[in-house]
């Protein structure tokens, strides 16, 4: 048992059950911390990422560094419209004023408008995102679920969706109580998040990086939004292919402003299934190590094909770091030009000029895809898939 940083996000309680240390090498612009403990709340059970970081910390992370308005999306052939639909039948009318909090690119606004649906709005701390959004024809703001709702906005709307955002959130609490002034009170707020009590196969850094800090399942969830007066009406899970042709598991809970507190329940799912999941995990950076020792060795000049997470953890797991790494690619147009790890970024185009290297693919989604986009290309580099 150890006395946390970071109090539970659900019942803010100080001791939780140590798990494992999660460690990355964070490229220094992000300004946030290499390392965070999972844990697990010893009064309610709730697993979360016990980090240094702050929000301050976070929101600047997210208005400079988010990239989720241009590229590729692991589960591109998964539309939300068709995860929801029967939510939007029951809960809202195609006229109905709809705001979405963490909006990305946009990509849910545009499904909600094929489907008839006109009075979308959507809200995003990325500038780039929001100007994606109004590229779209698509109203959009500029701004953070912790931001102060303006007084033309309170009990404005008939609903609000979170999707992929409380995941995020250093303090979901206050976050999720502040997002509930926009809805009015007959209105519905919609949340979708990973669903940690199911096990998935997808690598550590999908589950566990510098941006997942909170674990959710059923449970946890409800219990979240019964401390700030919510009665769920709906759940589901959802099953989704990614690109990587692996399943991975959604949750999608609809809820009602009651303004009354339920009392919390202790989740003891969780917990197992994270470190089930943990275990059979044990030994994946060992089986990659086994390619990049030999780089390390040889010191051939290689270029890294991926900028994420992954990068980043096998910065920390393996012997990437002592490798002679060129440059990155990556095909995101808001990270090519920049400096990731000290090394610059380009687009695919840098191995045309660089046919000497060989091309390393640090992808945890869509190796299947580069490996066709070079073929395409026919870009003569060796490559290697890590």
């Amino acid at each position: 048992m150890k006395r946390v940083n970071r109090l539970c996000p659900i019942c803010n309680d100080e001791y939780a059950e140590m798990i494992q240390n999660i460690r990355m090498k964070i490229d220094d612009k992000y300004s946030l911390p290499s390392e965070y403990d999972i844990v697990s709340c010893e009064k309610c059970g709730f697993v979360y990422a016990d980090t240094s970081a702050t929000n301050a910390d976070y929101d600047i992370y997210y208005s400079k560094y988010n990239t989720y308005s241009i590229g590729a999306d692991a589960l591109e052939h998964n539309r939300r419209i068709d995860m929801v639909n029967e939510i939007l039948q029951e809960c809202f009318t195609k006229e109905d004023l709809l705001l979405d909090i963490g909006s990305g690119g946009g990509r849910f606004e545009k499904e909600l408008l094929g489907a008839g649906f006109k009075n979308i709005i959507g809200m995003d701390p990325s500038v780039e995102s929001i100007n994606k959004l109004l590229d779209y024809g698509i109203n959009g703001k500029v701004g953070s679920i912790y931001d102060v709702v303006e007084d033309d906005d309170i009990e404005k709307y008939d609903g609000v969706f979170l999707f992929d955002v409380v995941e995020h959130l250093l303090m979901p609490k206050a976050g999720i109580a502040n997002a509930l002034k926009y809805i009015k009170n007959e209105g519905y707020i919609v949340i979708g998040v990973p669903n940690y009590s199911i096990e998935n196969e997808m690598p550590i850094p999908n589950n566990f990086n510098q941006e997942h800090i909170n674990y959710f399942s059923e449970i946890s969830l409800e219990n979240l939004m019964s401390q700030v007066g919510c009665k769920k009406i709906y759940s589901k899970n959802i099953e989704i292919l990614n690109k990587a042709d692996i399943f991975e598991y959604e949750l999608i809970q609809v809820y009602k402003k009651v303004g009354e507190n339920r009392e919390i329940r202790r989740d003891i799912k969780t917990e197992k299934i994270v470190n089930k999941y943990l275990s059979k995990q044990l030994g994946f950076y060992n089986e990659k190590n086994k390619i990049i020792h030999e780089y390390a060795l040889s010191q051939k000049p290689v270029v890294i094909w991926g900028t994420g997470a992954y990068v980043m953890s096998l910065y920390a797991y393996t012997e990437l770091s002592k490798c002679n790494i060129v440059a990155y690619i990556d095909n995101n147009k808001l990270k090519q030009g920049k400096k990731f790890l000290g090394k610059d970024v380009y687009s695919s185009e840098f191995l045309m000029e660089n046919i000497q290297c060989d091309v390393l693919i640090c992808v945890m989604t869509y190796a299947n895809d580069i490996v066709k986009q070079i073929k395409i290309k026919r870009i003569g580099n060796n490559i290697i898939v890590i």
